[in-house]
């Protein structure tokens, strides 16, 4: 049974949070960590015929690398706050988190993958709860690894959201009185170049 704890799956964080430089330093030694970071690159992928052997690269450099493993390892734990003397989650940590997503000011798209193992589906749809305006699009039949699953997918709905966000801008914003435009002979898209009213 997975441990699910605030959404979170901690069986995937742990062993990468806890791996000390003795350990990673063995286990390359004697190959297990570039296998672990094969099987990993595997099974995050709804179809294991999606793995990439460059994203299993990726993933065995960070680990067997000392400063890039640190890295990965506080991204990880700022990411979802954990009690890990107590094995609980760090809940003031979280709900300072949660409290921070209303100072998302900008148009936000989240994708994600329906049998995302690592973030179940439902955090997605708790995320675009907290941030206003946000766009959630869930994809079926697809894990943690979107972006490696289904590239045209992701692209597509990049592609539409940036146009959708950009046409919104033009049709709801009039262009201020000290404003440049500079048309791009490339392409049939203007550029507005506007003074910043914050500033």
């Amino acid at each position: 049974m997975k441990s699910k704890t605030n959404g979170l799956n901690q069986r995937f964080l742990k062993p990468i949070i806890k791996l000390g430089g003795l350990k990673a330093g063995i286990a390359n030694a004697l190959g297990i960590l570039r296998e672990a970071a094969a099987g990993s690159t595997r099974n995050g992928c709804a179809s294991p015929c999606l793995a990439t052997k460059e994203t299993a690269d990726q993933r065995f450099h960070i680990l067997a690398h000392a400063d890039e493993r640190r890295a990965a390892r506080a991204m990880l734990i700022e990411a979802v706050p954990w009690n890990y003397k107590e094995n609980r989650p760090d809940w003031d940590g979280i709900h300072q988190l949660e409290a921070n997503y209303r100072n998302v000011d900008k148009p936000c798209l989240i994708v994600w993958g329906a049998c995302d193992e690592v973030l179940p589906e439902s955090m997605g749809y708790k995320l675009a709860a907290e941030i206003a305006g946000a766009k959630l699009v869930v994809l079926p039949d697809y894990m943690h690894a979107i972006a490696l699953e289904c590239p045209d997918a992701c692209a597509r709905l990049i592609r539409d959201f940036h146009a959708s966000v950009r046409t919104a801008c033009k049709r709801e914003m009039p262009l201020p009185a000290n404003s440049q435009i500079a048309n791009d002979a490339s392409s049939t898209t203007s550029t507005f170049y506007m003074a910043n009213p914050k500033n």
